[in-house]
């Protein structure tokens, strides 16, 4: 899937800017291949990644404006 501003925007609104950006990073030591295997082993950590990977991929194509393009 690719990451966009919008999906960004939407997983960041959701479970926090600082969360989305360990979600990226954990990407990145993984050569940006997801895999929940690798998720953490908290419950509740390993959730948020994949709440943050679904608003990722649910929101890739939406349309984005920042308010200052407007």
């Amino acid at each position: 899937f690719e990451i966009t501003e919008a999906g960004l925007a939407a997983a960041a609104h959701r479970e926090g800017a600082k969360k989305t950006k360990d979600y990226l990073d954990h990407l990145e030591k993984h050569d940006w291949k997801s895999d929940v295997n690798t998720f953490p082993a908290n419950k509740e950590d390993r959730q948020k990644y994949i709440n943050i990977e679904t608003r990722l991929r649910t929101f890739e194509r939406a349309p984005y404006r920042r308010s200052r393009d407007q």
